[in-house]
């Protein structure tokens, strides 16, 4: 059976770039022009490319398999996803996990792990001379630790 346990965090810091975000939105049928139109999404409310919604969310959960397989055999049978903001094609983002729960049932087949997890994408920790409203999020783990 898996082991972990509530408040366990893993994270991973993303480079992304505007050519190969643009290949992945056209691999997975998105032809959202604001993930390959450059001068349209200038003028668009983004100002600038974005990530499509699939590769964030292919990240984050490439990132939980990469993280328990490690483990043991695992499968992710159930995600929801929420997007609080747009994440730029040409941005650094950290993907960040928190355990929140774990709960064990044994069927008379086999023992099985539910482990229930909060994740974050965000931009990396604030340069020093940036200003600190550049580098917020909406909501963090640090948010989900004080139950905000």
């Amino acid at each position: 059976m898996m082991q972990t346990r509530p408040h366990e965090r893993f994270s991973a810091e993303v480079s992304l770039d505007p050519r190969a975000t643009s290949a992945f939105a056209h691999a997975v049928g998105d032809t959202n022009p604001v993930h390959h139109d450059a001068e349209l999404a200038a003028k668009s409310r983004f100002g600038r490319l974005i990530a499509s919604g699939p590769q964030t969310t292919a990240h984050l959960l490439a990132l939980t398999a990469s993280h328990f397989s490690k483990r043991g055999a695992m499968l992710g049978l159930e995600f929801w996803v929420q997007f609080r903001r747009p994440v730029y094609a040409d941005e650094t983002i950290m993907l960040e996990w928190l355990v929140v729960s774990r709960s064990n049932t044994t069927p008379a087949s086999a023992a099985t792990s539910s482990i229930y997890v909060a994740a974050f994408a965000s931009k990396p920790a604030k340069p020093p001379w940036a200003p600190r409203a550049a580098y917020s999020s909406p909501k963090n783990s640090d948010d989900c630790k004080k139950g905000t």
